[in-house]
Order: structure tokens, then sequence, then C-alpha cells
């Protein structure tokens, strides 16, 4: 997480942001186009809880609240992984980070067809512009809302489907490997101006 740059009028008239004088292109961890699914998975649970985090030990100093990570680093471990996020409505997003509420689990989250939901009490809506800015917030939001008024009514498991096709719409289009290789390409890269040297944080 940064803090945020400054927002001016870019090349072709849409905003840019900038540190000082250099522009900033925002880019994030993408998933890969194969591990998303076509249309809403099968729900077998309504909420997946927290799935612990690599590295996380008990005690130990800024992850002590947060369970290690459970499954496997092995092939079969992360088809588990996204099997528990793909059988639930809404699953635990959590982060070390009290000023970063979104993280990558919130991508792994949505790519898979189920809703991040944060357990502290706090809204995607606080996020910062700069932090995954191109996680769809207002989707979210909904599906959040959604979540706080459960009853599993015919309609509200209507727009459940409705909201979770969105999303997956927006994974395919914003959040894969794809989406980011256009993204680098396209937008980054071809600049009308000349550029020496580019980094990538």
């Amino acid at each position: 997480c940064w803090g945020n740059p400054g927002v001016r009028d870019g090349w072709d008239g849409t905003e840019l942001w900038v540190l000082g004088d250099v522009p900033v292109f925002p880019i994030w961890i993408a998933m890969p186009d194969d591990m998303i699914p076509r249309d809403v998975p099968v729900k077998s649970r309504f909420l997946m809880p927290y799935l612990g985090a690599a590295g996380s030990r008990k005690g130990s100093g800024a992850s002590s609240d947060y369970t290690a990570y459970s499954f496997p680093p092995t092939s079969a471990g992360e088809s588990a992984y996204l099997h528990a996020y793909r059988s639930a409505h809404f699953a635990i997003a959590r982060s070390p980070n009290k000023r970063c509420l979104v993280t990558q689990r919130h991508t792994e989250i949505l790519a898979n067809g189920a809703v991040p939901i944060r357990d502290d009490g706090s809204d995607i809506s606080e996020c910062e512009q700069t932090l995954m800015p191109v996680l769809p917030k207002a989707l979210i939001r909904e599906a959040a809302q959604l979540y706080r008024n459960w009853t599993g009514a015919p309609e509200q498991q209507y727009r459940y489907r409705d909201l979770v096709r969105q999303t997956l719409r927006h994974s395919r289009t914003k959040l894969s490997s794809l989406a980011m290789a256009n993204y680098v390409l396209h937008d980054v890269m071809q600049l009308p101006r000349p550029v020496k040297s580019v980094l990538f944080v």
C-alpha cells in the first residue's frame, strides 16, 4: 500500500496520477484467465471463514491475529483453495495492514465467483482511490449490504447471482492476466512521448 498520488490532466485529457512530475500507472496482481469461472459456481455454503495467510504464525508480531495458511503449496492444495471460495456465497478477507482494506485475497475471492466480506466492521468504500483501483467496489458494497440483510429469500438469491455474474465479467475484463497484459502494453507503454525507463513496483 502506498500514499495517494496527485491528480492532474493527462496527455489525452483524462485524469493522470502523478508523484511529483512522474506519471503513475497502477498495476495489481492478476488472476490466470483459465481460473475464472464462466458462470456462477454451485454454492454449498453461505460463508467461507478466513482461510489464513502465508507466513502467519500465532504470536508473530503484526500477523499474530491471523491464522496460518492451511493449504499445502501443491497443485492439489491450490485446487482445494479455489474450490473453497467457489463453493461459498461470501468469504472473509482480511489484511494485517489496517490502512489497506483491500488485498490480493479480494481478487482471488471475486475471480472465483464469491464476494469478499471484511469481518472487522470496515467497509470497502473507506478505501483510498489508489488501493486496487480496478476492484469493482460499488458491486462489492452492494453485495455486502445483501450479506448483512440475508434471509435466503428468492429475490435475494436472484440479486446475488446477478451481482456475481457482474463481478465475474469484471474479473475477466479487468483482473485477469490477459487484461493486465493488455493494460501494460496498450495503456502504460503506448505513451505519446518517448520514455527512457519504466519502473514496475
